[in-house]
């Protein structure tokens, strides 16, 4: 089975939204610490393992990295060579999907120092079939903005029943305003809508609790919008 590797690193910089730093010890033995390559805040699966390989470059006698999901906990390969500890820990479609913590602990001769990360497994998703009928209108009348939200499993693109889609609708208004749909048991969702100048639509999914399937976007459609001229003289 072939292995996709996503190369990875468990980040600290401050300004990361998914970090939530540890705490570190005071360090009179002049302890070192520093990220190595940094990491993608999503993990998609399918159908084959995914590799997420991890570094960090410190004076520390020991590094150790744990990995876990609820009461999962993974099994990370070590390399270590000079002040570079390398970590590969391998997903499995069997893992669960969502938030998974990540620790990892610098140890040196009289101190030690410790970071935490959040990353998701997640399925990979999209919107599919996105489209507005019709797409030119006369002023007053009503279109139906509608698409799928799809999941993929097994590499096949499978119906994602019961999540709500945010609809945002772009005329020059700030800021758009947003209607919300709810995909049926085949993963459909459709609204009605009467815009009274021409409109730009795009639909947006954000997967809340738990947060297995990655955030999905559709393409732009364009609604042009037909007003009728005053001041027209009859022949």
């Amino acid at each position: 089975m072939i292995k996709r590797i996503a190369t990875i690193v468990l980040a600290g910089a401050i300004s990361s939204p998914l970090l939530l730093m540890g705490r570190a010890s005071a360090a009179p033995d002049d302890l070192t610490f520093a990220f190595g390559r940094r990491f993608p805040a999503v993990i998609l699966i399918d159908d084959r393992p995914v590799t997420i390989t991890s570094s960090y470059i410190t004076n520390a006698v020991d590094v150790s990295l744990t990995i876990k999901s609820g009461n999962v906990n993974k099994t990370s390969r070590v390399f270590h060579r000079g002040q570079t500890w390398t970590f590969q820990t391998t997903f499995l479609p069997s893992d669960p999907v969502g938030a998974w913590s990540s620790t990892v602990v610098a140890t040196g001769a009289e101190s030690s120092t410790q970071r935490a990360a959040t990353v998701f497994l997640q399925h990979h998703t999209r919107i599919a079939d996105f489209s507005a009928r019709p797409r030119v209108i006369l002023a007053g009348h009503a279109t139906t903005v509608s698409g799928r939200l799809q999941v993929q499993i097994h590499h096949r693109w499978v119906a994602l029943a019961g999540r709500e889609i945010r609809i945002i609708a772009d005329s020059g208004t700030a800021p758009p305003p947003v209607t919300t749909a709810v995909t049926d048991g085949h993963g459909r969702f459709s609204i009605d809508v009467t815009p009274d100048k021409d409109t730009r639509y795009h639909a947006e999914f954000t997967d809340k609790q738990p947060p297995e399937n990655e955030d999905a976007t559709s393409r732009t459609i364009f609604v042009k919008v037909i007003k009728p001229h005053s001041g027209e003289h009859r022949r």
